[in-house]
Order: structure tokens, then sequence, then C-alpha cells
């Protein structure tokens, strides 16, 4: 397997199975195994400044006699993969309206915490069977916040763009990026009102700062079914969408999983 040497933070990982092998680690998560597409799929993550490894078994095969027996034979194998992560120093500053910044300060510690709670649990369990065809962009319009982007709070606060920010006024209706279950449908402190899709084998999508909600928990959506319409809820700017993709609690770059999965649908 020709795995990178070095990748952008949040880079989707994808490639094919080996019949009869378990699926190597990247990190301390098992790669995902897309079956109809026979490939294994990971991701790493927007945090994972300092690398990651991939660690693993796979069979080395050897000849005997002529060439006409080959017996495999297990080998631990591991490599490291290096992430490059924009430089902090070129951090841009987020404006945010005095009122809804100061709303935010007074949300106490815990109750951030809590809400952050509820997402990783989400994520740390899939509840569907299959895996993701073919994404799409929840709304179709220019990009105004890219993924993986450092920047500051009005406290000087630094921190890491953890989605990618689309145009979307206000009641712009706003799509599932594919087919899956809906996990989580209500109001959080920063991320306002939230949609979170479980599309398979570990796999999610979460839509931000809606201004309503078109789907309820539990619910099974298609691809390009509107899960809401767009809005400026939570700390924001103004309208537009957030949309965030998780792979095991790790932040993926949405338009790295787009370009990734393009070729694999003109396949079919």
């Amino acid at each position: 397997i020709a795995w990178p040497t070095q990748v952008k933070a949040g880079s989707p990982i994808i490639v094919d199975a080996i019949d009869g092998y378990e699926p190597p680690l990247l990190g301390s998560d098992r790669l995902s195994y897309f079956k109809d597409l026979h490939r294994w799929f990971g991701v790493v993550g927007l945090n994972q400044k300092d690398g990651v490894q991939i660690t693993g078994f796979l069979p080395r095969y050897r000849e005997y006699g002529e060439g006409w027996w080959r017996s495999p034979k297990l080998e631990f194998y591991q490599h490291h993969i290096s992430v490059d992560r924009k430089a902090e120093h070129n951090a841009g500053h987020l404006k945010i309206p005095t009122g809804v910044w100061r709303k935010l300060a007074e949300v106490s510690p815990d109750k951030k915490s809590e809400e952050e709670q509820i997402a990783q649990e989400i994520y740390a369990s899939t509840e569907v069977d299959g895996h993701l065809h073919c994404p799409m962009k929840p709304v179709e319009n220019i990009v105004t916040s890219k993924f993986g982007f450092p920047r500051r709070l009005p406290n000087n606060r630094l921190y890491f763009h953890t989605g990618l920010d689309l145009r979307a006024r206000k009641g712009t209706p706003i799509r599932s990026m594919g087919k899956g279950l809906v996990r989580f449908v209500g109001k959080m402190n920063v991320p306002g009102n939230n949609v979170i899709i479980d599309h398979g084998q570990g796999l999610f999508s979460r839509y931000m700062h809606l201004s309503q909600f078109e789907v309820k928990t539990g619910q099974m959506v298609n691809r390009g079914d509107i899960v809401g319409l767009s809005g400026s809820t939570g700390r924001v700017e103004a309208p537009h969408l957030h949309w965030e993709v998780i792979w095991k609690v790790h932040l993926a770059s949405p338009l790295a999983l787009l370009h990734l999965w393009e070729p694999l649908c003109d396949q079919g």
C-alpha cells in the first residue's frame, strides 16, 4: 500500500483494502471498511498537528520451489504521516457583534463543556449500516471561510476553523451531503441551531447556525434532502452555513472529502 508521507490537516485517506485482513490503525482509530468500494478510509484530523502513525499487519509473500507455491507471512509495519497545518501567525480576527459576544461570555464553562460532550459522544459510535456514497455540497455557493485556517476571537484566543463556511442568506435550504441518520437536532451556544447526521462507518456531517429545522432526531435522510434553513444563530458575524465533516471525532476538510470522492463517483 502506498501511504502518503505528508498531508494537510484534515485530509481524508482512502486506499484499496486487502481481502481477509483487518484494517490498520490510524493513530488509535481503526480505518473504516467501505465494503461496496472495497476500500479502507480514515482522516488525519485537524488537531493531529504532530502527525500520526499507521500501524498494522499485512501479508508478505514468500515463494517456494520454482514459484509454484506462495506462502503469506504476516509482518508488522508502521508508517508515519506528517501533518501540514496553517501557521498561527497568519490568524485572522473574527468580528462578532458586541451583543452576541456578550451573551456568549455569560455562558458557563460547564454548559459549553456539556454541549461539546454531547457531540463527542455521538461521534464515538455509529448507528448506521453501510457507508457514504458520492457526497454533495449542502448549498451551492461561494466559500467565505476555508477549513483549518487560524482565527482569533475578540478575547484574542486562537483556534483553527473546524469546518467550511458557505455563503447562504437567511432562509436558504441546506441539504444533507449524503444518506444517513439524523442523530441530533437542537440549539447550542456556539453552533446555534445545528443538525448532526450519521453516515455510517464513523463518518458524520454537521450543519450549523440554522434558522429553522426541517428534520427530527431519528429520521433517515437521503442525499440532497433539506435538513434546515440557513441563518445566523450561535457565534456568527452574519448568516451563513458552517459545514463540518467528522470521522471518529477527527475533523476533516469537507472540500477534500468531495475531491477524494469525485473519481469514485465517476466510476459509477
